[in-house]
């Protein structure tokens, strides 16, 4: 066995039960060829158990269990803009579209961000035939709850598009803006927040921000708390960023943990009518637990994502979406600028609405920054 799932792995593994899977995906477009990519797969995930894991059912709770290595899959064309129809039902699942454009994918059940790159990084070192790092697989976030943790106050916010208007597949945009960003979180998220406000009268907006709580332990495994971040109606950029500052700085995400380990204590199979019954309600209400999930993960390092057969051009990150996603904006560089990804359900971005969103936040990640 790798691990029992803790009670935020129970979430995301019942945040897709009629939609897409509730899954990762990093994206290296390149060129040239993919001879020993298998063996490097194989190798990589050798050391790294997460990536041959596959879940089997228990009494009160499924657990994550080794199975047998992945096999690269073929797709038929590089991730489009679009309905997210493409992903698949894998935990973990290395894809080769044509160009060559290497696709990995995991469920968020299984991986978050950092550890799906960790898995990118150790498939290309062992692709180079250098020594692997290996992961402590065998984690889970229980393993980074700490006594005399603040929770996160619970309440329902508006999503940035207006009226839900019903079920349907993910859909995914996606935008290359130029050049440095400088406070690129505190932009994004007044830039979100002004947009939000043409649909909605003036109040507070909350959007969650994904923290890594490795400390530096190597591991696939999911790892992410969760911090909010409030932002009233008026609040200039200077005020967005102190606030962002405090609340990385306190224990939030160590507290987002801790509530949602109460899951542990509810029997697996009551968890999705739970969860389709507070979906139901917050799409009734169109009040959702946040306006947006706002995840950078920084700038990525492209000498590290090539082989002797392969070259990258770009990288870019595709987050999950599920059925109470608001929106879900995922960051990534490359060096020449910044890939911004933006997944939401049909409901919220249908009739072009994802696209204006879009055309706001690019509109204000252009502007000379001060």
């Amino acid at each position: 066995m790798i691990r029992l799932l803790s009670g935020p792995e129970r979430i995301w593994l019942n945040a897709d039960p009629e939609g897409a899977p509730f899954a990762l995906s990093i994206v290296v477009p390149g060129e040239g060829g993919i001879d020993g990519l298998q063996d490097a797969l194989t190798q990589a995930a050798r050391s790294n158990p997460g990536a041959s894991a596959r879940l089997i059912k228990g009494l009160w709770s499924p657990k994550w269990t080794e199975g047998n290595a992945p096999q690269v899959q073929a797709l038929d064309q590089a991730p489009q803009p679009g309905p997210l129809d493409w992903l698949p039902r894998a935990p973990f699942q290395l894809s080769v579209a044509p160009g060559p454009t290497l696709v990995f994918t995991a469920h968020h059940a299984l991986m978050d961000g950092r550890g799906l790159w960790h898995m990118v990084q150790e498939v290309f070192r062992a692709w180079r035939g250098e020594p692997l790092l290996g992961g402590q697989d065998d984690l889970d976030d229980r393993r980074r709850l700490q006594p005399g943790l603040a929770l996160n106050a619970e309440g329902r916010f508006p999503a940035p598009t207006g009226q839900h208007q019903g079920a349907g597949q993910p859909i995914w945009a996606h935008a290359f803006i130029p050049g440095p960003q400088q406070r690129l979180l505190p932009r994004l998220a007044q830039a979100i927040s002004l947009h939000a406000r043409v649909h909605h009268s003036p109040r507070t907006l909350r959007f969650d921000v994904p923290v890594d709580l490795r400390d530096g332990v190597q591991t696939t495994a999911n790892l992410t708390g969760i911090a909010s971040l409030d932002i009233d109606a008026g609040a200039s950029l200077d005020q967005i960023q102190s606030e962002l500052q405090r609340v990385l700085q306190g224990k939030q995400a160590h507290g987002w943990l801790k509530k949602a380990q109460d899951l542990r204590w509810v029997p697996h199979w009551a968890i999705p009518g739970l969860l389709r019954k507070r979906t139901r309600a917050d799409v009734a209400k169109n009040l959702f637990p946040n306006t947006g999930v706002l995840s950078n993960m920084g700038r990525v390092d492209l000498n590290t994502l090539h082989s002797a057969e392969f070259s990258p051009t770009t990288c870019f990150w595709i987050p999950p979406c599920g059925p109470n996603t608001t929106a879900f904006v995922g960051l990534m560089g490359d060096g020449q600028g910044l890939h911004l990804s933006i997944v939401m359900p049909e409901g919220l971005s249908n009739k072009g609405r994802l696209d204006a969103l879009m055309v706001d936040i690019q509109a204000a990640l252009s502007l000379p920054q001060t």
